[in-house]
């Protein structure tokens, strides 16, 4: 059995879907009411994009043929009526709203949340390589500073080791070694 929605109910869950108040989708669905009767009013039919076609056919007023009732002896007999003039709608669904029904077709509400999340991950991956950039940048320049470091300590070391060599020779030559 179909849900049956009142009207808040039917514009709250809309107003969440597309991140509005259900006050302004209200106003929205009110406006696009408005807008398919005048419409109809004016050309008789309406072309609703991935949804539907309403089409208006105006029938005049005439007798016409009813069965009498269902009971088994007035089977098959039939009565005059007058009929007043009157309007008939057809809604006829649209190709693509027959394969989102049927065949799961993705929806285009689908299609944009997918654009979206892609494009999200897109961005996180640019940042990642602009990040893994600057990561490889920056470890290079440490490397350099290593190095630096590195020789300014052995350069140091070196003349530590340069001045030890010339106190011991002093030493040496103090006490008469010759070496």
């Amino acid at each position: 059995m179909a849900r049956k929605l009142t009207p808040s109910e039917f514009f709250e869950i809309m107003a969440q879907k597309n991140g509005i108040s259900p006050l302004v989708f209200q106003q929205v669905y009110e406006s696009t009411m408005d807008f398919i009767v005048n419409e109809m009013r004016m050309y008789g039919e309406i072309k609703l994009p991935n949804f539907l076609n309403i089409t208006l056919t105006h029938f005049e007023s005439k007798y016409r043929r009813v069965p009498i009732d269902i009971s088994l002896e007035n089977r098959g007999k039939t009565k005059l009526v007058w009929v007043e003039a009157y309007d008939k709608l057809n809604f006829v669904p649209t190709e693509r709203f027959k394969q989102n029904v049927n065949d799961n077709y993705v929806t285009r509400a689908e299609i944009k949340k997918q654009r979206v999340i892609a494009e999200k991950d897109r961005k996180i991956l640019a940042e990642l390589e602009k990040q893994k950039g600057l990561r490889e940048n920056a470890l290079l320049q440490l490397e350099e500073i290593r190095k630096k470091k590195q020789e300014k300590y052995l350069l140091r070391q070196g003349k530590k080791v340069e001045k030890a060599k010339t106190d011991e020779e002093l030493e040496d030559e103090e006490f008469g070694y010759n070496g």
